[in-house]
């Protein structure tokens, strides 16, 4: 087999594996909303065989800086110590149908 046919047949093979994983997705998201909304507030829920749980994660200290604030009030110390980068893009694969004429 060429490898112009297993590329296509591999194409093919993920664009179906795609719209399945979508639906699925679409699915598994659809009924985790009717679950939370059957246990409400309750944190624990047992059922047949199954412990439910809908907890909070603990929360988390973060610390956030006012660049727009400090650039204002401390204008050498900003362009002292903030500096602008651009970095590349993540690669990504897409795929997608097209027409042959």
């Amino acid at each position: 087999m060429s490898k112009q046919n297993v590329l296509l047949e591999l194409i093919r093979q993920f664009d179906k594996l795609r719209t399945e994983h979508s639906k699925l997705t679409k699915d598994k998201d659809e009924c985790a909303t009717q679950i939370k909304s059957l246990i409400g507030d309750r944190l624990d829920v047992p059922v047949a065989g199954y412990r439910v749980s809908y907890r909070y994660d603990a929360d988390k200290a973060k610390e956030t800086i006012d660049l727009i604030k400090f650039a204002q009030e401390q204008p050498k110390l900003y362009k002292k110590y903030v500096k602008v980068e651009t970095v590349p893009g993540p690669r990504r694969l897409v795929i997608q149908a097209v027409e042959e004429l």
